[in-house]
């Protein structure tokens, strides 16, 4: 496992540092004139000109206000829609505007419930880009938002260019980014236009580097006592079979088929050892927990991840396969993909407790498929 750290709890920590920050914002006409240089920066941003449909959040806080965008947005033709988030399904609705607004005891004014509401699978055709508001960005792209995960949600499920709009003097250096976090396309200010430009390649490079480091933070919170902690290996437990589950399903085939796989041919070599490896971790995570077994777990998975991370790893090798398009439609899909419904343990018949039996476990039913 990497590091001694853990990646998500200081995420989490910083970040809730982070929001009570207080931030110098212009105020009275500088505001108004900051205001106004920002929208028309993104007035002119390709993402929103040449977009049919525009998703816009409604300003909270001390966030520039947005009602003008939304007028302005409407006046050049474009479809407009806010969004709304729902406390019952945790997720992001749009809806058409104009519509109905209500707002909340916290202050946030979104669409009432009652508003015509753009149906989940029609989003992807109508709305092309999403202006997203912030406390803070950093020049990535990546968001410090109100600790709700809302739109980092939205952006997960549906593949829509975020657009982020803020003063300049909400940019940071660097802010603290965990797996879920989504970063935008392109950040806008009064003052300048931020691209990351950072392609798909390489945001799925970090991305499932990220997830290493992460699941490597959760298992070292589960084995940190003298006894194994219990949900601290469970969230292990599922994050590790979902981890897999993408590199089974989604970035292996890929890299099989990619328009680039000869490039790759001896990382494609490599991915049957690695079949064989998740094979046997998921064995691993059949039977109840114990401190041995875990170790066991600890063996096989600091191997495993030394040889798809690196310079030299599988994980680099295989990005090279892609093109942008492939890196990005399995960016996309990892993204998307939903925490794993895990079964209960068990520990009868077949079930093995050991790396050496459940690798020799793995290669025996690889032969036979």
């Amino acid at each position: 496992m990497t590091g001694l750290a853990d990646p998500l709890r200081e995420a989490v920590a910083e970040k809730a540092r982070l929001r009570v920050r207080s931030f110098s914002l212009p105020t009275g006409e500088a505001r108004a004139r900051a205001e106004y240089a920002c929208r028309a920066r993104l007035l002119a941003l390709p993402e929103i000109r040449d977009a049919r449909g525009v998703l816009v959040c409604l300003s909270f806080g001390d966030e520039l206000e947005t009602l003008p965008l939304l007028d302005a947005l409407t006046r050049a033709g474009k479809a407009m829609y806010l969004p709304r988030a729902d406390r019952h399904d945790r997720m992001l609705h749009a809806h058409a505007w104009p519509c109905e607004t209500r707002t909340l005891r916290m202050g946030l004014t979104q669409p009432a419930r009652s508003a015509p509401q753009l149906p989940d699978d029609e989003l992807a055709t109508s709305v092309d880009a999403a202006v997203i508001l912030g406390i803070a960005f950093d020049e990535r792209g990546v968001r410090l938002g109100h600790g709700s995960g809302y739109v980092d949600r939205f952006l997960a499920a549906h593949p829509i260019p975020g657009v982020g709009a803020c003063f300049s003097e909400q940019i940071v250096p660097r802010l603290p980014r965990a797996v879920h976090d989504i970063p935008m396309e392109v950040v806008v200010t009064d003052r300048a236009e931020h691209r990351p430009g950072r392609g798909a390649g390489e945001l799925l490079l970090e991305r499932l580097t990220l997830e290493h480091d992460e699941i490597d933070g959760l298992f070292r919170r589960a084995l940190a006592g003298d006894a194994l902690d219990p949900e601290a290996y469970a969230s292990f437990r599922e994050r590790l079979l979902r981890h897999i589950g993408v590199e089974e399903r989604l970035l292996f085939p890929a890299v099989r088929r990619g328009s680039r796989a000869l490039t790759a041919m001896p990382a494609i070599e490599r991915l049957e050892g690695l079949r064989v490896e998740h094979a046997a971790l998921t064995s691993l995570l059949v039977p109840p927990p114990d401190l041995a077994l875990a170790r066991e777990i600890q063996s096989l998975l600091q191997r495993h991840n030394a040889l798809e991370e690196g310079e030299r790893g599988v994980y680099e090798a295989s990005v090279r396969a892609l093109t942008e398009d492939e890196a990005r439609a399995v960016l996309h899909r990892a993204r998307a993909r939903r925490p794993v419904p895990t079964t209960s343990y068990f520990d009868g018949p077949g079930t093995v407790r050991t790396a050496a039996d459940a690798l020799e476990k793995a290669r025996r039913a690889r032969r036979r498929s």
